[in-house]
């Protein structure tokens, strides 16, 4: 189909400017393809030209006024060498039995020529939270009718028309404008798709993350079909078309039957929450240890972080983009705090689970925030903590706005003026030391910068720069270190190895003496023996004991002992010569991972190694993570490979 220019161009509303349009095409500076290349992460597989970003940046003095000339030649002449433009082409399986192509991920290794450009990143977390909150009650059957419609657009990144991508470019002088956001909000407009009753006053009608796709309605089947069609017209001028089988309804409210039949003559599954999105559990009540995994509960951990961290900035909200750059999303929270402060708000029903929970942590994140007052237009003169006395309302009460003549949600610029600061006279004797306090701070003035949002970094130490790490290890609890401890965690080692030997140290692997207490017998799958335990799979099986002798050789400089408690003493109490010290944890994790494996592919998929496959699987596991570690960098670790192969 053939893209038509002037109706992209009355879809279009932003044209680019001549200004913009010059400095867009303007010569790409040395210094600026310098600084992308640094900024590029290191420890990344190499092109088909075998060179890694490594090289280019420690021989940069010698390569760098070529390398620069090579990529400002393309930006000059439009022509890129075949042999830049090559790439590795690897298939990724994304299940375990994958079959057919499209159970592949491809991932292609360019040259580090080809990858010099310019990417905006995005917040993943943005999403998530904001879905949260527009889905809180789904399960609610007296409610309105409303409708989440997660839509997956097949074959994405290898089906697009460059047609398309042309004409949109010419459209709007401007390369950076979504025009499925575009057609989605005509339709809202032109009432082919309802607004959900959450996203009507801010008029969202979804979200968007690369190719997963979020359309939130008001419950109709006649917006269903009005977003199945908006997609259909996308199809026909961009070649990109929507995944059914990825592809699921979520539905909300009264009359859910008529909207499910109408789904499912369309094609769409119909589902219920909780669902995951993005790679996190969406759903409408507070979540269970039993539907989070470990890692999505540090994620949302540090989601929750990151959205107080949004609430507690003077603009508040959730980031949103929009076509004319970054604003705030405040429709669907101002009637969360009524456009207050975010410290003034009663806990309540309002809001999702996630909101809830951010209102119980206040009295935690007050102690990590403070307000740096500039221009003071922002920064609440009693909710606020910019003083070193703490919040104002706290220390006077409810009744000091009152008694001061100041109201509740004053800005501190509203106190003061050019002259300084303007108070009224007040007889209290616990004001007025409030006042000649805040009478030594420097009043805030209009030309002044915006203030300042302060996150403590540690015991007296705030900075502008947000940490969830620093954040994390002044929240978190402290307990006695085992002596164990430094068999699991050291900078060379892998963190799902390390995991696995952290449960086995704990005995919490689900071994047959585990399941033997829900009424499962397992037997040793290795060697037959009836009862499985810990410790007879590490190492007092003939099988396992057989694969620890091939992989640790000389590691352990004593004899190998089958029992696990000699082996882990001999670990954590020995003295070894550090890179002895890190081979030999190492090898520890990894063959305790991958005998655990080969015991689970064994009962639950049939597949079998022998002892020398896997001790050949394990030694070459620990070779890769030694080249991967860059050892040779590094003074500390300089001998490292040479020493495994010595010991073998």
């Amino acid at each position: 189909m053939e893209v038509d220019l002037e109706e992209l161009s009355g879809l279009i509303e932003h044209k680019c400017s001549r200004e913009e349009a010059a400095l867009l095409i303007r010569p790409v500076q040395g210094d600026e393809i310098r600084d992308v290349l640094f900024s590029m992460p290191s420890n990344k597989a190499p092109g088909p030209d075998g060179y890694p970003m490594e090289f280019y940046k420690a021989d940069w003095p010698n390569i760098g006024a070529d390398f620069v000339t090579a990529v400002q030649s393309f930006f000059l002449y439009g022509f890129l060498p075949k042999s830049i433009n090559a790439t590795l082409l690897a298939l990724i399986p994304k299940t375990q039995d994958a079959e057919r192509m499209l159970e592949y991920r491809p991932i292609a290794c360019c040259n580090v020529v080809y990858k010099c450009s310019f990417v905006e990143g995005r917040l993943l977390l943005e999403n998530v939270l904001l879905a949260t909150e527009l889905v809180k009650d789904y399960h609610n059957t007296s409610l309105t009718p409303r409708a989440a419609l997660k839509l997956d657009i097949s074959k994405a990144f290898d089906s697009v028309q460059w047609r398309f991508i042309e004409a949109t470019l010419r459209a709007m002088h401007y390369p950076d404008h979504n025009v499925l956001t575009l057609m989605l909000n005509k339709a809202t407009e032109r009432r082919e798709i309802g607004y959900h009753p959450r996203c009507k006053e801010v008029k969202l009608s979804h979200l968007s993350f690369a190719d997963d796709i979020m359309v939130f309605t008001d419950g109709s089947p006649k917006s269903l079909r009005g977003t199945i069609q908006v997609f259909e017209e996308f199809a026909k001028i961009s070649g990109l078309s929507i995944n059914l089988a990825k592809s699921t309804l979520y539905v909300g409210g009264r009359g859910r039957s008529i909207i499910e039949q109408e789904a499912t003559a369309l094609g769409l599954s119909v589902s219920a929450l909780p669902a995951k999105y993005l790679g996190l559990p969406l759903t409408t009540k507070t979540l269970t240890p039993h539907q989070t995994s470990g890692a999505q509960r540090f994620v949302y951990k540090k989601g929750a972080l990151m959205k107080l961290k949004a609430c507690a900035r003077p603009s508040y909200g959730v980031a949103l983009r929009a076509a004319t750059g970054r604003q705030r999303c405040r429709g669907r929270t101002s009637n969360l705090w009524n456009n207050g402060s975010f410290w003034d708000i009663s806990e309540s029903t309002k809001g999702s689970w996630v909101w809830r929970k951010l209102l119980r942590l206040r009295p935690l994140v007050s102690q990590f925030i403070r307000v740096q007052v500039n221009n003071g237009q922002t920064t609440f003169f009693w909710l606020d903590q910019w003083l070193l006395l703490g919040r104002l309302i706290d220390i006077v009460g409810d009744s000091g706005p009152q008694r001061l003549g100041v109201g509740r949600f004053a800005k501190v610029a509203d106190v003061a003026n050019d002259s300084g600061w303007q108070f009224r006279r007040c007889r209290d004797l616990n004001l007025q030391q409030i006042i000649a306090t805040i009478g030594n701070v420097q009043a805030p003035a209009a030309g002044n910068a915006d203030d300042v949002v302060l996150w403590r970094a540690g015991p007296g130490e705030f900075n502008s720069r947000f940490s969830s790490s620093k954040t994390w290890e002044q929240i978190r609890d402290y307990k006695e270190k085992h002596k164990w401890s430094k068999v699991i965690w050291f900078a060379q080692g892998v963190p799902r190895f390390g995991f696995i030997t952290w449960l086995a140290i704990r005995d919490r692997l689900a071994t047959g003496t585990k399941m033997l207490q829900w009424g499962v017998v397992q037997g040793c799958v290795f060697c037959g023996e009836p009862s499985e335990s810990r410790d007879h799979l590490f190492f007092a099986c003939p099988y396992t004991f057989t694969v620890w002798l091939e992989v640790v050789g000389d590691l352990l400089e004593a004899s190998a002992d089958p029992d696990w408690e000699a082996t882990l003493a001999r670990l954590v109490d020995y003295r070894y010569e550090k890179l002895t010290f890190i081979l030999l944890r190492l090898v520890f994790q990894t063959a305790i991972y991958y005998i655990w494996k080969e015991r689970n592919d064994r009962r639950h998929n049939g597949k079998l190694k022998t002892t020398t496959q896997l001790s050949m699987l394990i030694e070459k596991t620990v070779k890769n993570r030694i080249s991967s570690t860059r050892y040779f960098e590094k003074p500390k670790l300089l001998g490292l490979l040479q020493r495994w192969f010595r010991v073998r």
